[in-house]
């Protein structure tokens, strides 16, 4: 059998996908691996004004590909102290979640009324609504698998401009966030969304005081999530180190640092300039030429600020959700860590093997996908998110995966038994929310990804070699 990695084809086919791509799209960045061969090209521009070219070198705004690390550190402080189980109630870290949660949704006849702006649109409306007690309290492994109900705004917008109603949603995304920015006007929104002026108990505790979710706890509601993950992270490491340090730095500490992921940091205003130009598609156009980024919504107040965030003093918190700045390179070392067991390029433990297991293959029990947004993400029994990705199981021949995307159009694919990977850096938002992005980069990149491999990967075999952590 032919050691594992790419046919003699490969390179060529990918370059000539990734110089299509930029013909429509700024600028790519892809590391794809297999085995011990690695491809790694950069295409187009960073700045399309400038025509600065887009490098290796060039850092990139993870967004929801931060979720998966954030996860990894929640798992590794519960394995090192003891505190952190999945199955702790969130408010035996945060105080204010002791509470009972109202779930909120649409209602033609409800007895309250909230002002609804939306992302898309840029309209305002008046919503009538209606609460629910919830019947369960908001666990930790809720925050892991995005199933805690503090979900994006922006899915009721959606659901309720294109989707005519299929997300399912009763606009209680929307809703639930207009009363949060009642009690603090820039408490989040999908228009401003990689760190904040309030400090992490601050943004927690308003969460907290507006008492309302978008589902019930358990139910895929994808959104905030992994940034009060981050809070209770920065708690339980204050309690076991004696000293109050912010995510950022226990990233550092505990990921960045021991596996030599140099560019990695997260977001602040001063990286602004090193990175790319944030791009978009506007909503309701097909073709792919893009704008800047701020130019492909409706104007905003609080203002569009993706671009450079943020809209409203300096920052003081780092989202767990979304915060993380790195090269694709940097990426890949966490990545080359997971296929390690745990290990760094050096050898040095920085992952316990159980966390590994969990992250590639653990099925947190109890969470439900059945929903409309959960089948627009393509989730289900057997593909649910775990803990900040999917992790799909082998079906019709493809391999066992874990991935996920960022806001931007970043993605992960990470093939567990097959010691493969692709990362695909991009930065441009598709606020047309036609797939236009998918079907002339994404797609195209992995079918030539998947195609080249040598060997062929066999699923039955894969399959049959899998422990699956209970």
């Amino acid at each position: 059998m032919s050691s594992m990695g790419f046919d003699s084809g490969f390179e060529s086919a990918m370059d000539a996908v990734l110089q299509k791509a930029v013909a429509e799209l700024p600028g790519v960045v892809v590391l794809a691996r297999r085995g011990n061969q690695v491809y790694h090209k950069a295409f187009g521009h960073a700045d399309l004004e400038a025509k600065r070219p887009l490098g290796l070198e060039c850092p990139f705004r993870m967004y929801s590909m931060t979720k998966v690390m954030t996860s990894a550190l929640a798992l590794a402080l519960h394995e090192r102290t003891g505190s952190l189980n999945p199955e702790d109630a969130v408010s035996k870290y945060i105080p204010a979640f002791d509470r009972e949660w109202d779930v909120v949704e649409e209602c033609p006849s409800g007895s309250e009324i909230v002002d609804v702006r939306s992302m898309i649109t840029g309209e305002t409306q008046q919503v009538s609504f209606r609460r629910r007690k919830a019947s369960q309290p908001m666990l930790v492994k809720h925050l892991m698998a995005e199933c805690s109900g503090i979900g994006y705004e922006i899915w009721g917008d959606l659901d309720g401009t294109m989707k005519q109603g299929s997300l399912e949603t009763k606009r209680g995304y929307a809703i639930a966030n207009a009363l949060r920015r009642k009690i603090n006007p820039s408490i989040y929104t999908s228009s401003c969304i990689l760190g904040h002026h309030l400090d992490l108990a601050g943004f927690c505790n308003t969460i907290a005081a507006a008492g309302v979710l978008s589902t019930e706890p358990g139910v895929i509601s994808y959104g905030l999530g992994a940034t009060v993950l981050g809070c209770i992270i920065e708690i339980v490491y204050e309690q076991h180190n004696g000293v109050k340090t912010p995510l950022r730095d226990i990233f550092k500490a505990m990921l960045f640092e021991p596996l030599g992921m140099s560019s990695a940091t997260f977001f602040d205003p001063s990286l602004a300039k090193t990175l790319p130009v944030l791009y978009g598609l506007k909503p309701g156009e097909l073709s792919s030429e893009v704008v800047r980024a701020e130019a492909s919504v409706p104007a905003l107040d609080p203002p569009y600020s993706n671009q450079s965030d943020h809209f409203a003093g300096p920052m003081r918190y780092d989202s767990g959700d979304t915060g993380s700045v790195m090269t694709v390179e940097d990426y890949a070392k966490f990545l080359d860590c997971l296929l390690n067991d745990g290990l760094a390029a050096d050898g040095s433990r920085v992952l316990p093997a159980k966390v590994v297991a969990e992250l590639l293959s653990g099925r947190p029990t109890g969470n439900s996908f059945d929903t409309g947004i959960g089948h627009m993400m393509g989730l289900s029994e057997t593909s649910p998110f775990t803990y900040g990705w999917v992790s799909a199981d082998p079906t019709e021949g493809t391999p066992r995966q874990c991935f996920w995307s960022g806001y931007a159009g970043t993605h992960i694919r990470l093939y567990p038994d097959d010691k493969s990977y692709i990362i695909q850096g991009i930065q441009c938002m598709d606020h047309s929310f036609t797939g236009t992005a998918e079907a002339i980069f994404r797609n195209p990149c992995l079918e030539t990804f998947l195609k080249h491999w040598v060997p062929q990967h066999d699923a039955n075999a894969a399959a049959s070699k899998r422990t699956r952590v209970q």
